[in-house]
């Protein structure tokens, strides 16, 4: 698990991260896998497989089709290699 953010897996989390906004108390991300997937310069297939990989983690979680959210652990995961 932890080679995971040797790839694309930390990219995708930072792209999410950067693009949160906020509706009332709900933070979120309404980026799509294809939005994602036109940044990276990848196949939409394999944002999805990213994604699946970040759900089964724990890292990101569905609100609404299309909305997701990350969780604590992926946020300090980020503020960490922010640090560094």
């Amino acid at each position: 698990m932890n080679d995971m953010f040797l790839t694309n897996h930390y990219i995708v989390l930072e792209i999410m991260n950067n693009n949160i906004v906020k509706v009332g108390k709900n933070e979120y991300c309404p980026l799509g896998q294809g939005d994602i997937a036109e940044e990276l310069n990848v196949s939409r297939a394999s944002v999805n497989s990213i994604f699946a990989d970040l759900r089964d983690a724990g890292y990101i979680s569905m609100i609404t089709r299309g909305k997701w959210t990350l969780s604590s652990d992926a946020v300090k995961i980020i503020d960490c290699v922010h640090k560094v």
